[in-house]
């Protein structure tokens, strides 16, 4: 099956706090990462997409935030879930 769609856009900027994006490690990586903004980070605009937004629960970034390390590895693990989808 050959499924076409456009290719993605840079016109959401990372411009505030919630906003999902997914990460871009260049052609045919073969995997998908995606990452929550805590902070504005307009770095990451021309080079990730911004595909969503976190619209209920935003203070639970509070909880995230505070397992959060400066190497990256968190202090304990942090689950996603029943995170939804809401229809266009």
């Amino acid at each position: 099956m050959d499924t076409q769609f456009e290719d993605e856009n840079f016109q959401v900027t990372h411009s505030k706090r919630g906003l999902l994006s997914i990460a871009n490690a260049g052609k045919n990586p073969n995997r998908s990462q995606s990452f929550i903004l805590f902070i504005p980070t307009p770095s990451l605009d021309g080079r990730h997409v911004v595909l969503g937004e976190v619209v209920e629960g935003l203070d639970k970034l509070v909880h995230i935030e505070a397992v959060g390390t400066d190497s990256g590895e968190p202090l304990k693990r942090v689950l996603v879930k029943e995170s939804g989808e809401l229809p266009l």
